[in-house]
């Protein structure tokens, strides 16, 4: 019985292995696995949160909110409402970042459609959101608002937020102090 010796082969394995294992980009001391993306998914933006007082008190908070869709695909939000919006909450956050107030978008809405489609197609889609909210106090300096939630009917039903933006108010008329 003859055997080949294994040191011949060690420098051609060795040569076969480096191409495989990852390197890190020029200038990126991260190891690959912290640098690369996250997987597709959907992202939700707060581009702007704004506060307006209605007579009685009450709050109707305004916000420029967008879905990027980036699976490459449409999703299909299943909704009783009227938006892909509609599995969405808004926070506002006191200036120590705890919870002032929460609401969902549809708090204040009626449903009219049972388990309706509504198609969110890849790329961005945004929405002005309204949301009539109660009993908060009358000073909101420095509060700020996030929007978190999901899409009902997809694979992300939860799991989204918005990076919190300044909840901005209109300066008072004169009198009403």
């Amino acid at each position: 019985m003859s055997y080949t010796p294994l040191r011949p082969l060690v420098p051609v394995l060795a040569f076969a292995v480096v191409p495989v294992l990852p390197a890190c980009p020029r200038g990126n001391p991260q190891p690959p696995e912290a640098s690369q993306a996250a997987a597709p998914g959907v992202s939700l933006v707060l581009a702007s949160a704004s506060a307006e007082r209605w007579d009685g008190g009450d709050l109707l908070v305004r916000c420029a909110a967008t879905l990027h869709n980036d699976t490459g695909r449409e999703l299909t939000v299943r909704t009783n409402f009227h938006s892909a919006f509609d599995g969405l909450s808004i926070v506002l956050l006191r200036p120590d970042g705890s919870e002032l107030a929460r609401q969902a978008y549809n708090y204040h809405q009626s449903p009219y459609a049972e388990d309706q489609a509504i198609p969110l197609p890849p790329g961005p889609t945004t929405e002005e959101l309204g949301f009539p909210l109660r009993d908060l106090p009358r000073d909101l300096e420095g509060v700020r608002a996030r929007l978190e939630g999901g899409l009902p009917g997809t694979e992300f039903p939860d799991g989204l937020a918005s990076d919190p933006v300044p909840l901005v108010q209109p300066p008072a008329p004169p009198g009403s102090g």
